[in-house]
């Protein structure tokens, strides 16, 4: 560790305080499972092989279809209405989704979701990225191939053509998505597929 806190650390009184102090090791963490609960009689539909990490939350009727990983600190609250999530999503690291009474949440396939985005009561449709921090609100629907920008907010019932770039608060739509980001809504899925596999193996199987 101290190693790497030199590699890193520029300034000068920096690197010398590291360069004094001890460091240990941890090999074993203590892997608590993910609540993963029925609320009333609205239960969770979880396919096999979704991983679900530690520390995340979901409950009510959360459907999450093959391939996809729900991430640290992410919770999925489907009391009110549905939440559906379709194959090889990722919601990544304290993301929130949740929906209101009549207005469910629905991902398609290849759904991502970057850190800290929140979905509420909207539709995203296959081959969608939200960046993170982003938002998208009841009512709104995001057609395909679209990539919302880290930051902005889908306001309610806004309806964003296929293959968009989406930025700003409020959102709007800039231009068609180009190369490079259908590129990163291709590759994102994948990616995610295979982290969650090497955090299966260290952590087990979450609530998947």
């Amino acid at each position: 560790m101290r190693q790497t806190l030199l590699r890193y650390g520029q300034h000068r009184k920096y690197r010398h305080a590291v360069s004094r102090v001890s460091f240990r090791k941890v090999h074993t963490v203590t892997v608590r499972s993910p609540l993963v609960a029925a609320i009333e009689d609205r239960e969770p539909e979880i396919a096999g092989d979704v991983w679900i990490a530690p520390s995340a939350v979901v409950v009510g009727h959360v459907v999450i279809g093959p391939g996809s990983s729900v991430w640290y600190g992410s919770v999925l609250r489907g009391d009110d209405d549905d939440i559906v999530l379709g194959t090889d999503c990722n919601v990544q690291d304290g993301c929130v989704l949740h929906a209101d009474k009549g207005l469910p949440t629905v991902l398609g396939d290849r759904v991502s979701l970057g850190h800290g985005a929140i979905v509420h009561g909207a539709r995203i449709d296959d081959d969608v990225l939200v960046g993170m921090h982003a938002t998208v609100l009841n009512g709104a629907h995001v057609g395909s191939n679209s990539l919302i920008a880290a930051g902005a907010v889908v306001t309610p019932g806004t309806r964003v053509p296929p293959g968009s770039l989406v930025a700003g608060v409020p959102g709007k739509v800039v231009r068609p998505a180009g190369d490079s980001e259908r590129a990163m809504i291709a590759r994102t899925p994948g990616s995610y597929k295979a982290k969650a596999q090497r955090h299966r193996a260290s952590l087990g199987d979450g609530g998947g």
